[in-house]
């Protein structure tokens, strides 16, 4: 998986050609407009008990053992903040919707949640822990020196949660969405050690090894999801850095063999 050819694209013509499945089970084809009628809203800050004003950002949604599963990041403001925290929350029929669990991190502000499904079938949930204070950090000699750590939660219902797996490799890098193919998953990693890309693996979703480095091309990247078509055959859609004004203008597809 170490060659791949990129090819930059519009962030625009992505939107306008990308079929997604809707809560209603359809797939739309956004052929020109790039937008979808009368969206309907599932959860906002009303239903939020402990905040008068909150930004929920950053959703994820996945069919789980015959329920909707959503997540998304709960947080007083978009940048890194303590008050970042993921929200998990389910529905039968895509109307009424309930909070299953709250994730929380003292001292760390939980960045992006993302949903998959194991092999095995447990539903996982990764996210990256920003520490915004000296607290969150893990206990060791080298704590001063880490400013996040790469996380997972698995369950085996979507009801009771384990414990956060904090695999060493995680320190100071941000694994981002996670994708499994043939009893493996894999998620492309960014920022800390992994300025220029990096393409972990894992079996059980606790315990991660690198694959490739140097994973971005020479106009780095940030976040980035894979899909595998074929056997042999991996594409990686890699959004591109800001530039300097701020803007993002363009993306990424890349092309290159699947794992081995």
């Amino acid at each position: 998986m170490r060659r791949w050819d990129y090819t930059l694209m519009d962030l625009k013509s992505i939107y306008r050609t990308v079929f997604v499945v809707t809560l209603f089970g359809q797939v739309v084809h956004a052929q020109d407009t790039g937008t979808f009628d009368n969206p309907r809203v599932i959860w906002d800050v009303s239903r939020i008990e402990d905040r008068d004003e909150c930004r929920i950002e950053f959703p994820d949604l996945i069919w789980f053992r015959g329920d909707w599963y959503c997540i998304f990041r709960e947080g007083f403001v978009h940048g890194n903040d303590d008050s970042g925290r993921a929200r998990l929350i389910r529905s039968t029929d895509r109307t009424a919707w309930e909070s299953v669990k709250l994730f929380e991190w003292d001292g760390g502000d939980i960045r992006d949640p993302r949903l998959s499904i194991t092999p095995e079938g447990a539903l996982m949930i990764n996210a990256s822990i920003y520490y915004v204070s000296h607290s969150g950090t893990p206990n060791s000699e080298q704590e001063h020196e880490v400013s996040r750590q790469s996380t997972t939660w698995l369950s085996r219902d979507g009801h009771t949660w384990s414990t956060a797996h904090a695999c060493p490799t995680g320190v100071n890098t941000w694994r981002w969405d996670v994708t499994w193919h043939r009893g493996m998953g894999y998620s492309v990693a960014y920022t800390g050690k992994d300025g220029y890309g990096a393409l972990y693996r894992t079996r059980d979703g606790r315990n991660w090894r690198l694959l490739v480095d140097d994973f971005f091309p020479e106009s780095g990247g940030t976040e980035a999801a894979l899909a595998f078509p074929s056997e042999n055959l991996a594409v990686c859609l890699l959004r591109q850095p800001s530039t300097k004004e701020g803007k993002l203008v363009h993306a990424k597809l890349g092309i290159g063999h699947g794992p081995s």
